[in-house]
């Protein structure tokens, strides 16, 4: 079941929508604001690529790969 519902809510639009239905229905103020996880999860795996090929001689790696 957890597989099935991963990335759900991970859809900007999807969980803004969902978080707008669920806070009218319980009768709470709506939302002001919302992430935009899509753009932030994007940034963190562009910073994480940047670390590693400064860490890293990409090119050694490929290098060495593609004779195994």
């Amino acid at each position: 079941m957890g597989t099935y519902v991963h990335g759900l809510f991970g859809d900007d639009v999807l969980r803004a929508a969902f978080v707008r239905a669920a806070r009218a229905r319980a009768g709470l103020t709506p939302a002001t604001a919302f992430v935009a996880y899509t753009a932030e999860r994007e940034a963190r795996i562009d910073r994480l690529a940047a670390h590693v090929r400064a860490a890293l001689d990409i090119d050694a790696l490929l290098g060495s790969a593609s004779r195994a």
